[in-house]
């Protein structure tokens, strides 16, 4: 009776031999744990492979100090705010084009605005541009999908995500079409 006591009061067991390696006893799943700037971090590595999992928490550990985590909860919408200070300085032209990118992006994003940004996957932004695709010309096209590859580098370079989805959308760049004259 009082290992079974144990066993839900402990679910999870430490991995001999793997430093942050955790394994949880009724599901077999594989976690990290690990404590940084005195806040403990734990993520799921989803699998209940061992080797699997050995490696996915190398990746975690190596990434969790490129990040910054008190901006790791930034949205989508204040990410865009961002983009605009960032681009203030800019043409009025320029600005102009922002706005009506901005815009249309507030109006048709399917996922809406209040989702965190390292939520944001390329199957989202693959979406999003294929909804538009028969629509616009592909110089648009193009300028819709350089305006997406700016917000998310921003978000790269302040350390809010670690990758760009937008690098994994296949169709990042159309031919320009011939003008009509």
């Amino acid at each position: 009776m009082e290992r079974q006591e144990q066993a839900v009061k402990k679910p999870y067991h430490k991995i001999p031999n793997a430093q942050y390696l955790y394994r949880h006893s009724p599901s077999g799943r594989y976690y990290g744990a690990k404590k940084l700037c005195g806040k403990r971090y734990e993520v799921s590595l989803r699998t209940t492979d061992r080797k699997v999992a050995e490696r996915r928490l190398r990746d975690w550990v190596d990434n969790l100090d490129r990040l910054d985590h008190e901006k790791e909860r930034t949205t989508l919408s204040e990410l865009l705010e961002t983009f605009v200070s960032v681009n203030s300085g800019k043409s009025e032209s320029t600005k102009t084009g922002h706005r009506c990118f901005l815009k249309k992006l507030r109006g048709t994003w399917p996922f809406g605005m209040n989702i965190e940004v390292r939520h944001v996957k390329p199957s989202h932004l693959k979406v999003w541009l294929a909804s538009h695709e028969s629509r616009l010309k592909n110089t648009t096209y193009n300028y819709y999908a350089g305006c997406l590859k700016q917000i998310f580098e921003i978000a790269v370079d302040d350390r809010i995500i670690i990758e760009s989805p937008f690098a994994r959308v296949k169709t990042q760049w159309k031919k320009p079409q011939p003008p009509k004259r």
